[in-house]
């Protein structure tokens, strides 16, 4: 009778610690997330404020929403009742959505990161891509809710959708994207005939006009970058806004943010 005791402890100890360990997977944390509010932080500035309103109102679609100031985000943050999307700035600006902490205030708990951006200014080509980056967290959203391993690995799953048909679409480059080392030579060794630079406002308006089959280029690197700063390249189809490629690389000096030569070779291999 004693052992059959034992036995019944132990197995109720392992189906216990088994619990433990699904609830500690980030999958498992994400379930709900359909089902809570997203609160959209706003971030206090005019300009921002629209985009991110246009932006969700337009494009949000996979849990209710509410938007708050900044302010009541000190409080909210501390309530695990609610998803944040808000921009967060370090080297640059990310748009990032995160979980509220405990009732008890513990921090919260970021969940995905995108590069939106060179820091506050939001005049330029943040606009444009903003629609684009909502889409994307929200699909990342989805695929690590099904996917344990897609929840850990970050944006770079989407190198894939490159690898399976990015080789079949036209590539337009904004030329402020690509970095000093990509001379003219360069650019007749690498690119083919649906390979092109274009100037950023061109570039801009292919991709608003969600151009069939073409991925744009969008580089996301400090102001005034120094060497050790972070230069992040994205490529985004123009009438899915899906992301189809995504690299960084530290800058070594002066004229290296941009796509390299190296990432050109890449991503001209097999074309």
């Amino acid at each position: 009778m004693k052992k059959i005791l034992l036995t019944l402890i132990a197995a109720a100890l392992c189906l216990v610690a088994a619990g433990q360990a699904r609830i500690t997977t980030k999958s498992y944390r994400l379930s709900d997330f359909t089902e809570r509010i997203t609160k959209v932080v706003l971030p206090g500035n005019d300009i921002m404020d629209t985009s991110i309103k246009q932006a969700v109102l337009d494009g949000w679609r996979i849990s209710p929403f509410e938007f708050c100031t900044t302010e009541e985000f000190k409080t909210l943050k501390k309530s695990s009742k609610y998803y944040f999307l808000l921009v967060s700035n370090a080297d640059v600006s990310y748009l990032t959505i995160t979980r509220g902490g405990s009732e008890e205030g513990i921090g919260s708990e970021e969940i995905v990161s995108i590069p939106l951006g060179d820091g506050d200014n939001f005049f330029g080509r943040e606009r444009v891509f903003l629609p684009a980056m909502v889409e994307i967290l929200q699909d990342y959203i989805l695929k690590a809710m099904e996917k344990e391993k897609d929840s850990y690995a970050g944006l770079s799953i989407y190198n894939s959708n490159y690898r399976k048909d990015g080789r079949l679409k036209r590539i337009c480059f904004s030329e402020d994207d690509l970095s000093s080392d990509v001379d003219m030579a360069a650019k007749q060794k690498l690119f083919d005939e649906d390979m092109f630079v274009s100037t950023e406002e061109e570039a801009d308006s292919i991709f608003n006009a969600a151009t069939f089959n073409t991925l744009v280029s969008y580089v996301v690197a400090p102001a005034e970058p120094k060497k050790g700063d972070t230069c992040y390249k994205m490529l985004i189809d123009a009438s899915t806004l899906r992301l189809f490629w995504i690299k960084k690389h530290k800058i070594s000096g002066e004229g290296d943010a941009g796509f390299r030569k190296e990432d050109l070779r890449a991503l001209s291999r097999g074309r």
